[in-house]
């Protein structure tokens, strides 16, 4: 049963994840809208620019969405719920920084393959 809250909980995150970067976006061209609002008054120019922003800002975090891949050698990433996780050493990793040594039993296999 926990497994599939488990399941549905990761799915769910994974399903906002593009919400997420249109936030992101959003939130930039209200903040660019609101600066030119308040100093030029002038709101077709805000909108404008507020739209130029959203492009810009989404294009931006879509490329660097696309160009993110994971290194297979780090065991341990910052996006992971550490502390629910099974995986051994990763509730010790939650409580403190990633430091090149890992408490898996086969590290040196993997070092020495």
């Amino acid at each position: 049963m926990s497994d599939d809250k488990e399941a549905l909980r990761a799915q769910r995150r994974a399903l906002m994840k593009p919400f997420e970067v249109l936030g992101v976006a959003g939130g930039s061209g209200a903040f660019v809208f609101l600066i030119v609002l308040l100093t030029l008054k002038d709101f077709k120019l805000g909108l404008i620019l507020a739209g130029i922003t959203i492009v810009v800002v989404l294009l931006i975090l879509g490329l660097l969405l696309l160009s993110y891949k994971p290194n297979p050698d780090v065991p341990v990433y910052l996006d992971r719920d550490l502390h629910d996780s099974d995986e051994p050493g990763a509730r010790g990793a939650a409580l403190r920084p990633y430091d090149g040594e890992v408490a898996v039993p086969d590290a040196e296999k993997l070092d020495n393959s």
